[in-house]
């Protein structure tokens, strides 16, 4: 129980923060990367919003909204490993850093208690880094024995295969970017390869979404599915533009700054090219998933029994609709 608060407090926290702030398709975007960026995970951001439609607290639109803007939020672990990670050595002070992270997540009480938690989750994430550094050279002598796809138009879809291929076993694209920001660093893949394999750890992290709404409701599949649509329009528009990358790198300086650029960059050029046609891009949604027939409510989900919260507003909207049809 004491293990599940801080979990309990951060879902609360977020689920006030993107009720309140979704009012607009901006709005949601800018709460979507927000959250995301706070939480360190997409794949949070997106089965909340999930569950907030599957619950009817959220319409579709401003669903979209919301996964529009987690994607660019995901970015900013890259963003921290690229200008501090691997800049700094961070890995000797991780470990004094998570001690006194989990001290006061152990003693603390509320404020305290998430920022030793925060820290602490910070500190692991340097420690798993520097223990990545450690073993690039090892790493680096397996791809030269095996060998990674080339930069030819098929090596680099067999590069993006194999980072969708990453992402959906490891359930998170920033650890993937880490992994290929590590391997760029030491030289062992180029900048070309880089951006390939973090195309298909973008396109990657919709492999959970759908798992998750897999016999869900209407409502759930449908911002499923628009969770792959844009990542499929953004991901197409970056494949595209991977012989810029070189010109990225000398506008930038660094290779890894080029590649975190890059990964952010066609997350905002897919939201420019998606967000001014939000309204047709679900309506395609709808369109291609169909709602049931009939006025009653679709069954609660059960997998929403994960959330109370979640569970208490879906019980609750469902009472009301049947409410409006016997008494109206």
């Amino acid at each position: 129980l004491q293990a599940s608060r801080p979990a309990a407090w951060a879902r609360a926290r977020m689920r006030a923060a993107l009720a309140r702030f979704t009012t607009t398709p901006l709005l949601a975007v800018i709460s979507g990367a927000v959250s995301t960026a706070l939480l360190q995970s997409s794949s949070a951001t997106i089965l909340t919003v999930i569950g907030f439609v599957g619950a009817g607290l959220m319409a579709f639109p401003q669903a979209i909204g919301v996964i529009f803007g987690a994607n660019v939020g995901s970015t900013a672990t890259g963003w921290v490993v690229a200008l501090v990670g691997l800049k700094l050595h961070l890995g000797t002070i991780a470990l004094p850093l998570l001690f006194v992270g989990s001290l006061f997540a152990a003693v603390g009480r509320g404020r305290r208690r998430q920022h030793g938690l925060a820290l602490a989750g910070f500190s692991l994430v340097f420690l798993g880094l520097d223990v990545m550094q450690a073993s690039s050279s090892a790493i680096s002598d397996l791809i030269a024995r095996t060998g990674l796809p080339g930069e030819s138009l098929w090596g680099r879809l067999g590069l993006v295969a194999i980072g969708i291929v990453v992402t959906s076993i490891i359930q998170s694209s920033g650890a993937g970017v880490a992994i290929a920001l590590v391997l760029l660093q030491d030289n062992t893949i180029s900048l070309v390869q880089a951006g390939a394999l973090v195309i298909g750890m973008d396109l990657g992290t919709t492999v959970k979404s759908v798992l998750a709404t897999l016999g869900g409701s209407t409502a759930m599949r449908r911002t499923a599915a628009a969770h792959v649509g844009y990542n499929l329009v953004a991901d197409a528009l970056a494949f595209l533009a991977l012989p810029a990358l070189p010109l990225i790198q000398r506008l930038t300086g660094e290779a890894a700054t080029a590649l975190v650029t890059f990964h952010t960059g066609f997350n905002l050029a897919g939201i420019a090219l998606l967000l001014p046609m939000i309204g047709a891009f679900s309506r395609g949604i709808e369109r291609l998933i169909p709602a049931g027939i009939g006025p009653l409510p679709e069954p609660i989900d059960r997998r929403l029994l994960q959330d109370t919260s979640a569970a208490l507003d879906a019980a609750r909207s469902s009472a009301e609709t049947i409410a409006k049809l016997q008494f109206h």
